[in-house]
C-alpha cells in the first residue's frame, strides 16, 4: 500500500511540475487543479483563465478551430492557445488554453445532461431544433434557447464533431 501511495505522490508531483511548466510558457501560473476525467485533467489559472491537458485529438482540432476563427462568439467559450507537449515521460499529449466557466448546481448538471447525447451525434442541429422541451423540467425550458445558440453557433462554424459538451459529473474522477 506504501508503495502505491508513494507512486501516486510521485507521479502527481511530475504532473504538477510538468503543469506549472506549460502554463509557465504560455505566460500563465497554475492556480489549482479544478477537476479531470477520462480524457484529461483542468487547472485554473491566476488569470482566470484554464489550462486543460488531453488525449482527445477531436477537441484539439475544435479547440484549434475556434483559436483559428478568433472565436469571439456569444455562446461558446473563448480559447486562446492548443498545442502539442513534447515529452515522452509526460501521459497527456496536448494542450488547451481556454476561459474558465462557472460550475453548474447538481440540478442544473441533472438538466443539462439532457442535451448531452443529443449534441454528441453528428447531427446535433437537427436534434436541437427539434428537441420537444413540453414535458421537461422548469430548468431545462430556461436551459433551450441557450443550448440553441450554442448548435446554432457550432453549425455556423463548421464544427460537428469533437463537441466537448457536458455537466461534468459523468466524466469527473
Amino acid at each position: 500500500m506504501k508503495t502505491k501511495f508513494k507512486n501516486f505522490l510521485n507521479e502527481s508531483s511530475i504532473l504538477l511540475d510538468s503543469v506549472r511548466k506549460i502554463a509557465y510558457e504560455l505566460g500563465e501560473e497554475i492556480d489549482e487543479f479544478v477537476g479531470g476525467g477520462y480524457y484529461g485533467k483542468a487547472f485554473s489559472t491566476k488569470s482566470g483563465k484554464v489550462l486543460k491537458l488531453t488525449n482527445d485529438e477531436n477537441e484539439i482540432m475544435v479547440a484549434y478551430k475556434l483559436i483559428k476563427n478568433k472565436n469571439w462568439m456569444k455562446c461558446l467559450i473563448n480559447h486562446y492557445n492548443v498545442g502539442k507537449i513534447n515529452s515522452s515521460q509526460f501521459k497527456f499529449k496536448y494542450y488547451i488554453l481556454m476561459d474558465q466557466v462557472l460550475p453548474l448546481s447538481d440540478s442544473e448538471k441533472n438538466d443539462i445532461d439532457i442535451f448531452i447525447f443529443l449534441m454528441m451525434d453528428d447531427d446535433y442541429w437537427e436534434n436541437i431544433k427539434n428537441f420537444n422541451i413540453e414535458h421537461k423540467s422548469t430548468t431545462v425550458k430556461i436551459l433551450y434557447p441557450f443550448v440553441l445558440k450554442i448548435a446554432k453557433e457550432l453549425k455556423l462554424h463548421k464544427i460537428n464533431q469533437g463537441i466537448d459538451f457536458h455537466s461534468g459529473k459523468h466524466w469527473m474522477g
